[in-house]
């Protein structure tokens, strides 16, 4: 189970890096039953159009 600090801290690393390319970022974190493309989706349905790409 990741740390919630550690995301949070990927996540403004993630900002910093991409804060002057002129495209449009946002976050979305969940805390899932278990670190799987599956628990991601059965949590928010959104994710279901895409393919797990590997994760």
């Amino acid at each position: 189970m990741a740390n919630i600090d550690e995301v949070f801290n990927q996540e403004k690393e993630f900002n910093e890096l991409t804060k002057n390319i002129s495209l449009s970022f946002s976050s979305h974190i969940l805390a899932t039953e278990e670190a799987s493309f599956d628990s991601l989706c059965k949590k928010d349905p959104y994710f279901k159009q895409f393919t797990s790409g590997g994760l």
